[in-house]
């Protein structure tokens, strides 16, 4: 006999699906309201741990652009052929090309 998936069983998975209600939220205490009511230089340090958590490269100054290329077939070959960094070996020597002004 097929399950019907509309009907729930009242278990944590149905909580996961629904908003808290005020009594919920009362009990779970200040800090489920966000940091506004605690003291300065306590919503500081919060700030100060978030920043540090935040993932990811760090910004550089010039980042690189992302672009598409068409490339015949056996040119996209052999650059992959290269291994691990074809694309940033394909960058230098680009830019040697454009520093001795063939591009």
């Amino acid at each position: 006999m097929k399950k019907n998936s509309k009907k729930t069983n009242g278990g944590p998975e149905d909580i996961a699906h629904r908003p808290f209600t005020q009594k919920e939220l009362d009990a779970m205490g200040p800090w489920m309201r966000g940091i506004e009511g605690l003291p300065i230089e306590v919503q500081a340090a919060v700030r100060a741990l978030d920043e540090a958590r935040k993932a990811g490269r760090p910004r550089v100054a010039k980042p690189k652009e992302r672009m598409t290329l068409r490339l015949d077939q056996d040119v996209a070959a052999a650059l992959r052929a290269k291994g691990k960094g074809w694309q940033t070996q394909l960058n230098a020597f680009l830019r040697a090309a454009m520093n001795e002004h063939r591009l």
